[in-house]
């Protein structure tokens, strides 16, 4: 179950459906004006690369909003941010912020469990190696049942991030290449480990045998006799016996 692909108005981002290399036209052309910088979405023809905007993350994200129903921008630490966006225009959002504003490289796919809110969140994050910068984009699914577009045509390397989710939180994402074989998890049944609502403690027990002899100590309790042991009835030290 794909999401719905965004309908844009004339002059907009490429239409998803175009695919990876799609998005670049004629307006795309560097600043004519001596020393000025070039304008979003210009080419450096030295490089043939997009050429580095001006005006930082803020500028990246008033250009995005112009385009797409963002969120606000949060900003982490200086050239790191994140913006929230609906899952129907991760697409088209990513293929803008790689062709036109050159954040070719994908850092990383990672998910966060939002067990109360029956959500999943997925967090894309790019980076613009010239400018020194770093984009995330969040969005959230629902976590039944979770299905998100592939974008793997446009990065080969999010195939493995995309397996690696598949097979940790069961979120699925239909095309995606060698999917449904083991990653890491060999012969793995039922809940994916990395739900919150799977029981570390109930499948360990169920697992692995215990070891006779073997006691279990309660971290916060033992950790409490280490620091503050009990005082000694007979004035000593703890560890002397009684001796001072």
């Amino acid at each position: 179950m794909g999401p719905e692909t965004p309908t844009h108005t004339s002059g907009g981002p490429p239409d998803p459906a175009a695919g990876a290399g799609a998005g670049m036209s004629s307006e795309a052309e560097p600043s004519r004006n001596t020393g000025a910088p070039p304008a979003a979405g210009a080419m450096d023809p030295a490089r043939g690369l997009p050429a580095l905007p001006a005006d930082g993350l803020e500028g990246v994200h008033r250009r995005l909003q112009a385009l797409f129903p963002l969120g606000d921008l949060t900003r982490a630490r200086t050239g790191l941010a994140f913006v929230d966006l609906p899952p129907a225009y991760v697409r088209p959002v990513l293929v803008h912020l790689r062709d036109r504003e050159g954040f070719g490289h994908l850092v990383l796919l990672t998910a966060v469990d939002w067990l109360e809110a029956g959500q999943f969140q997925l967090t894309y994050l790019l980076c613009n190696r010239q400018a020194g910068l770093d984009l995330g984009l969040r969005v959230r699914l629902p976590r039944e049942p979770a299905s998100m577009e592939s974008i793997h045509d446009l990065w080969p390397t999010a195939a493995t991030y995309q397996r690696e989710l598949r097979e940790m939180f069961g979120i699925d994402f239909p095309g995606s290449p060698r999917l449904h074989e083991d990653f890491i998890l060999e012969g793995w049944q039922g809940i994916p480990p990395y739900r919150r609502d799977f029981d570390t403690l109930k499948f360990a027990q169920e697992a692995f045998a215990q070891r006779p002899g073997r006691e279990t100590w309660d971290p916060r309790t033992h950790m409490r006799q280490q620091l503050y042991p009990p005082a000694d009835p007979n004035g000593g030290r703890p560890d002397s016996g009684g001796r001072d």
